[in-house]
């Protein structure tokens, strides 16, 4: 993790900037009914111990995304680590052997 922070800050010009930037994107308020919408079959992959969003947020997006399915990464944050590589493949390759709608 330490090696991922120093090649995060190296490559950053503006530290502020890389610190705050998913905070400031403008979904136009039309988040939920965007999603509402959707009909790609959708996987959402969330860690247990994100400390950037919190599970529920995982749990609201696949609430809100007709037909979605959620994988919950145990143990994981907001970062898909090595050892879950497998979980996340299995679990990928699954969702997209799916027939489309």
């Amino acid at each position: 993790m330490r090696r991922l922070a120093e090649r995060d800050v190296a490559r950053t010009a503006d530290i502020a900037s890389c610190l705050v930037n998913h905070f400031v994107i403008d979904t136009g308020g039309a988040g939920p009914q965007l999603l509402a919408g959707l009909r790609a079959p959708t996987l959402v992959v969330h860690g247990e111990h994100d400390p950037v969003f919190p599970l529920e947020h995982g749990t609201a997006l696949r609430d809100a995304i007709p037909g979605a399915s959620l994988l919950v990464l145990p143990k994981a944050g907001h970062e898909l680590p090595r050892a879950l590589w497998p979980l996340f493949t299995a679990a990928l390759l699954e969702h997209t052997a799916r027939p489309l709608p």
